[in-house]
Parts: structure tokens; sequence; C-alpha cells
């Protein structure tokens, strides 16, 4: 088909579609279909299967119609234009949202007024999907222009706007952990993956975010899952955290776990007994003591993904928001956070990342 053939083609679709107009402006004038057929000198059957879209109408039929109906011919010109902008507007949500294709004719055979209210419902409710996507991209570039730390500010106020929530988080954690490649983590707490006895993770979970989590059995199975990733992994790669030497002590001395609330003597004890007996018996498996807090913490699976968070803790009962991470994809950004990490632990004296020496300072504090 030439070009001439696809106008003709576009525009007998068009004048396909200006039914509801010409019922509009008949009804208005209180009309039947006989008046109008009568006023305009084109048969009733004829003006009835142009109302319903079954007939194109020539030029010479609409120019009568438009007579009749004291209106220029080109009203159905310049509501054909609407139609098809609408229909085309209607089209990119419907295939946005995953509706079918092969369903989209029934959405044609609504009147123009409803297709209309339709968009406008469909465009309000992907608009907090589109702001999360725009926030999420304008951050991601930041990381991949500039790096960590400076672009840090920018991840903040993102992950306060849009992040994750405590739920996600968790489950995006678990997912992480299996992914293939080595594992590299900046944090402020003393990780769960060793295995600690006696401790609850519904519980933590609970005090950390102030939610309850929805299933506590499905928790317990993330955390067994993570567990049984992090030792899958240590069989070919290596796992290097980085911790704040001062929230590290802390929690050693204290037992406090976040702002409201600690551990039991008892709990600390067995969770850091469970640390060194790792590194003691995996030497892929290493901790490097820093003096001062990164602006953020996160956790970089191989090459796939990275999961940025806040460090600092928060009361969750004053949070602004109860976001807590992004997770990123992009392999700029995750090369910049690797980066990032490298430098925080080739600065690392030996004594603060030998494991002979974390053990023997873990000890210490143990007493």
């Amino acid at each position: 088909m030439n070009t001439a053939e696809q106008s003709g083609a576009v525009l007998r679709r068009s004048r396909q579609q200006i039914g509801p107009a010409l019922r509009a402006l008949r009804e208005r004038r209180g009309w039947t279909l006989a008046q109008l057929a009568a006023e305009s000198g084109v048969s009733r059957s004829q003006v009835w299967r142009l109302e319903q879209g079954q007939n194109v109408p020539s030029y010479l039929t609409l120019a009568r119609l438009a007579k009749a109906l004291e209106v220029e011919i080109n009203y159905f010109t310049s509501f054909e234009s609407t139609a098809t902008e609408l229909d085309r507007d209607l089209s990119s949500y419907l295939r946005r949202v995953g509706i079918p294709e092969d369903t989209w004719a029934e959405f044609g055979r609504l009147g123009l007024e409803a297709r209309g209210a339709l968009l406008d419902a469909l465009r309000r409710l992907t608009e907090p999907q589109e702001q999360v996507a725009s926030r999420q991209r304008a951050a991601e570039a930041a990381l991949a222009m500039r790096g960590l730390p400076e672009a840090a500010p920018e991840v903040l106020s993102t992950i306060d706007e849009v992040g994750l929530t405590p739920l996600e988080f968790a489950r995006t954690w678990t997912q992480f952990e299996e992914l293939p490649g080595d594992r590299i983590c900046v944090a402020h707490r003393l990780s769960t993956v060793t295995g600690a006895p006696g401790l609850d993770h519904f519980r933590v979970f609970r005090l950390l975010y102030g939610v309850e989590f929805p299933d506590p059995r499905l928790l317990r199975w993330w955390a067994s899952s993570t567990q049984s990733a992090i030792f899958a992994t240590l069989q070919e790669h290596e796992s290097r955290t980085i911790y704040p030497l001062a929230s590290l002590e802390r929690y050693l001395t204290t037992g406090e776990w976040g702002m409201r609330f600690a551990f039991s003597p008892k709990t600390v004890r067995a969770h850091v007994q469970a640390t060194i007996d790792l590194l003691q018996s995996n030497p892929r498996f290493r901790i490097g003591l820093v003096d001062e807090m990164p602006p953020l913490g996160f956790f970089v699976k191989g090459t796939d993904g990275a999961l940025i968070y806040p460090l600092a803790d928060s009361d969750p009962q004053e949070a602004s928001s109860n976001r807590v991470a992004l997770r990123f994809t992009s392999p700029e950004v995750v090369t910049r956070v690797r980066d990032y990490f490298e430098s925080l632990w080739d600065a690392i004296p030996p004594e603060r990342k030998d494991s002979e020496a974390v053990i023997a300072w873990l000890k210490s504090r143990l007493g």
C-alpha cells in the first residue's frame, strides 16, 4: 500500500468514527433518526449505520448532514482529530498497564466521553509509578555521573521520597543474596547472616521499622534462605563487610540494636561467637573496621545489583516516611558503588581488616 492509500485508509477509519458526534448533534436538537434523514436527504438506515460506526461516509454525505445540523463540515474533522489523539493516548496507557491488545476493541466501542474518563483514570493510576521511576532515574544518573560519596545527598532524599518499604527491602536483600558473585557490604550493625541463637527476627523487624511483618513464617524463611545463600557464596567468592568501629563497639558493650531496643548479653555473646567462628573457619569471610561512618550503607552482590540505604538510625515513630532503601541494577551504578567500596577497603589499616586481628578485637570486647 502506497502513502496515499495509507492516508486514505487512515482517513476512512477517522470518518468511520463520527458516530458519537453525529448522534450528539442530533439528540441536542431533539430529532429522531427519521427527522435527521428528512432534513439532510440521507436515508434513515444510513444515518443509523453512521451513528453505529458501521459505514464510512463520503464527503458529500458529511456535507449534507453538516448543513442539516447547522455546523461546518470541519466540525466532524476536528472531532475526529480529538478522538484520534485520545485513542492514541489511551492505547499507550492500556499497553503500559498490561491490558492485552486483543481486548482493545471493546474500549473502542465506548463513547468519546467514556474513553476520555477512562484515560483520565489510567493517568491517575500510573502517575505515582511514573513519579517513582522518574526520581529513581534521577538518583541513578547522579550516582553514575558522580559516584559516592558525592551523590549521597540525592540518593538519601530519593530514599525518603520513593524508596523501598521495609518489606520490599527484606525481600530484595534475600533476592540479592542469591545472585552469583562476591559480596560486599557497608553496614552499622553486625550482620545476623552468620547465625545468632535466640535472635527473634520478627521482633527485630517490628522494632527497627515500626511495622508488623505480615507473615512471621515468611520472614523466618527469608532469614534461613539468606544464611544458606551466604554460605554457598563463600564456597567460591569473598564476602567483605565494613563496619564503623564505634557502632560495633557500642553493640558489643551494650547490646544496643537501633534506637528502641537492645539484645541481652547472652544473645550478643552468641551472635559475636558465630561471627568469630565464621572468620576462623572461612578465609573468604572478612570484616573491616573504619573510624568514620560512611554517608551511606550498601550491599552489592556480584555485578547484578546494589542496595543502598541510610546508616543513621531514626525513630520509626518520628520518621517522615517509611522508606528505607533504593535498589539499582544499572551496571554503571554498580561499578561506581564497587569502586567506592574498594577505596574504603584499601584505606583500612591491615590491623583493622586482618581476620586474626579482628577476632582478637572481638574477643577482647566480649571480656
